[in-house]
């Protein structure tokens, strides 16, 4: 809890307070201005992106069907893995059940 005294002293210290209306504008405006500076930031590396995947895809789509190939054995891989494990984890328990 703030005495009468130290309430006092703020508010006489807050009158003051050496802020001037022209500052406090001139530091929201810098402030602005650096958000504006990094969304430009963004935005310019986010369209330099885009036009190098772009550019990737329209030269090189023998990596794409070549990458694409590559998830189709590895899912093949995966559903034969997947396959053997259930067998074994599902003719124990059919064994032991007769």
């Amino acid at each position: 809890m703030v005495s009468y005294d130290e309430k006092q002293r703020l508010l006489r210290d807050f009158h003051h307070e050496p802020a001037w209306a022209l500052g406090v504008v001139l530091k929201c405006a810098a402030c602005l201005l650096i958000l504006v500076g990094f969304a430009v930031i963004g935005i310019t590396t986010d369209l330099q992106s885009d036009a190098h995947s772009g550019a990737a895809a329209e030269g090189g789509s023998r990596t794409i069907k070549k990458e694409r190939a590559s998830v189709v054995e590895s899912r093949n891989a995966f559903e034969e893995r997947r396959a053997r494990f259930e067998g074994q984890s599902t003719a124990p328990q059919c064994q032991a059940a007769h």
